[in-house]
């Protein structure tokens, strides 16, 4: 079952990624996180499905490296 119903290309400016994060503005990482979303174009999913976030991550799997290696050993490979 699709959950996307629409996706489009994006460039976020310094300001939108500090207004839409700005419960992190405190945090140490939020400079590296600020830099990062707004260092060039990214693509935004609009879901439609019931829970079509959890559905999402778990398709795309772990997101800490030590925990892939473990539940998803064959994915490693399609890292670049």
């Amino acid at each position: 079952m699709s959950c996307c119903v629409q996706r489009r290309r994006v460039a976020l400016s310094p300001e939108l990624v500090s207004e839409v994060y700005e419960h992190h503005m405190t945090k140490l990482f939020f400079p590296n996180l600020l830099q990062y979303l707004s260092s060039g174009p990214m693509l935004v999913l609009q879901l439609a499905r019931e829970r079509a976030v959890s559905y999402l991550a778990e398709l795309c799997g772990p997101t800490n490296p030590v925990r892939a290696r473990i539940t998803h050993p064959d994915w490693s490979v399609l890292v670049v």
